[in-house]
């Protein structure tokens, strides 16, 4: 009895059978790639979310703590010194100056290092009000208007001492910020947790958590 076709019906369809698996293989192995790739974009856009904002537009903080003052918040960039937000900082800690003005050396730059710092409008230049928080180490500034009640937006500009600011520098409104400053002394908290800064769309800012006493 002759066997061979036998034999050789076996060797293809095992020939086959380790085709098949080596295509599967390969196909598995793609898409754990493909997978593996998108899932570090989306780490990333996460961790950090890189974006600019134009000094025309807007930009928004989002404060965590303490409770009483979690809202969202409008800030206005600097118009004309600073930089731009490249990434967001989650949950920094966002102190007052000492002295409120910010126009000279810091008596608390210890609490301003690697940390967003808040200085009352008026005694100097913005500028300058910049560049003592870029000397004690802040990792951004906000001015607040010195009216405990206004709710205007200024266009914070180049003082023209053609001196350079290496740190993003905004505007608040003084309402927004005496009432931050005024809950945190009022309940003994040295400092307020933040996202900054909150790059929203046109859709989100409908559904945001906005402060009571402000309408857009």
């Amino acid at each position: 009895m002759n066997y061979l076709p036998v034999r050789v019906k076996a060797a293809a369809s095992l020939q086959c059978l380790n085709s098949l698996s080596t295509f599967l293989t390969s196909i598995l192995l793609l898409v754990l790639c493909l997978v593996a790739n998108s899932y570090g974009k989306v780490e990333s856009n996460i961790i950090v979310k890189t974006w600019q904002a134009s000094a025309s537009e807007h930009i928004y903080c989002e404060v965590l703590e303490p409770q009483a003052v979690a809202y969202f918040y409008r800030l206005s960039p600097a118009k004309d010194f600073g930089v731009q937000f490249n990434f967001t900082f989650y949950s920094a800690k966002l102190v007052f100056s000492h002295p409120a003005h910010g126009c000279s050396q810091l008596s608390n730059a210890y609490q301003v290092g690697s940390r967003i710092v808040a200085i009352e409008r008026g005694g100097c230049s913005f500028m300058t009000k910049a560049l003592v928080a870029q000397e004690a180490g802040a990792l951004a500034v906000i001015v607040y208007d010195n009216e405990a009640e206004s709710d205007v937006h200024v266009s914070m500009v180049d003082d023209g001492t053609h001196r350079e600011v290496a740190l993003p520098a905004m505007f608040m409104s003084g309402k927004d910020g005496h009432t931050i400053k005024h809950t945190l002394e009022s309940l003994g908290y040295g400092y307020a947790l933040v996202n900054l800064p909150m790059n929203l769309t046109t859709n989100q800012m409908y559904m945001m958590k906005q402060a009571p006493w402000n309408v857009w």
